[in-house]
């Protein structure tokens, strides 16, 4: 179970998504729009968007705006793309002049964090590089390759340097990922690039769900959380209000070993891999929160969990523990 497939769309109409894109005349009430359904592929997963308009070619446009604001961050932040510029800067240690949105997101993962006490660090690339590869030929394995330790100490938020030469790591042998927020930024721009182009009523999937006001029907979208390890329950549906966004991080979602004691969520203090939850859901203002945040709780002591959620004004959370109970935060959050 991907934690891309955590959650779903409870979908409004019959139509089906189709890959490319599937555009069809919906009738809800006295009020006839355009549904415009559109799946591909970004930052190395399925993703989609929905759009909901009066005029097909505004949408069209608007959606070929969108496509493009995505390609436009794969080519900053995706690993998978080796010519990208957090690939460059994992490659040389170093990327000078990096622009605004770099430094936005880096401004995100300071400010999470510094609110999870250090669990949120996107520096722990290198150890979750050697677990990957460790575990790809041992799944079996319960312990960690014998250069663990040193790999683990080459993480530290503190030792990517940010001055007017652009950005350094402190170290060599560091390298970040961006993976546990960067799908959540790039929700963000692209609800903004919709918005820009006069539509008012999207549902963003690039990893992680936000809402562009309601559906054309005039109702609000609805989303599904499915357990992690069992993919045809649900563990609960809601209503994703205007503006709001929504991200699950698991274990399950990339498990390194086959018991998965060993998985991506790792605790950048101890090197090992998160105990806590079975999953985090969060709802927020803004995608980047939501899936920074999702993250950094699926790392955290689950003592630590309000503290942490309390932190973020509008933000909420619903997590779900290995024996199966849900814990909400605050405790209406996410029914």
């Amino acid at each position: 179970m991907s934690r891309r497939r955590a959650l779903a769309i409870i979908a409004g109409s019959s139509a089906a998504m189709a890959n490319g894109l599937l555009a069809n005349p919906v009738l809800a009430g006295n009020n006839t729009f355009v549904r415009r359904d559109w799946q591909g592929t970004a930052f190395g997963a399925p993703v989609s968007i929905r759009l909901h308009h009066h005029s097909q070619h505004q949408v069209d446009v608007a959606l070929k705006a969108a496509l493009a604001e995505v390609t436009r961050l794969e080519a900053l932040f995706s690993l998978y793309q080796s010519n990208s510029a957090i690939c460059q800067l994992n490659r040389v240690g170093a990327l000078a002049a990096p622009g605004k949105d770099f430094i936005a997101i880096l401004d995100a993962c300071e400010a999470i964090h510094l609110a999870s006490g250090g669990v949120f660090d996107p520096t722990v690339q290198p150890l979750w590089s050697l677990l990957n590869d460790h575990f790809a030929s041992a799944p079996d394995s319960n312990s960690p390759p014998e250069t663990f330790e040193t790999i683990r100490s080459l993480s530290g938020f503190n030792k990517l340097v940010r001055d007017a030469n652009g950005l350094r790591f402190a170290q060599a042998g560091m390298a970040i990922t961006l993976n546990g927020i960067a799908q959540g930024y790039a929700t963000d721009r692209v609800r903004d690039v919709l918005a820009q182009h006069g539509l008012s009523s999207a549902l963003i999937n690039l990893g992680e769900y936000r809402a562009l006001g309601q559906r054309g029907d005039g109702r609000p979208w609805r989303i599904a959380l499915n357990h992690p390890g069992i993919p045809w329950r649900t563990i609960a549906d809601f209503e994703l209000a205007a503006g709001m966004a929504v991200a699950t991080s698991a274990p399950a979602g990339t498990p390194f070993s086959t018991n998965l004691d060993w998985h991506h969520l790792l605790d950048p203090h101890s090197g090992i891999s998160a105990k806590g939850w079975a999953s985090v859901t969060v709802m927020a203002r803004d995608a980047t929160i939501a899936d920074g945040l999702s993250t950094a709780l699926a790392v955290a002591a689950p003592t630590r969990a309000r503290e942490i959620v309390e932190q973020f004004s509008g933000a909420r959370a619903l997590l779900l523990d290995a024996g199966g109970a849900i814990h909400r935060l605050p405790p209406d959050a996410l029914p």
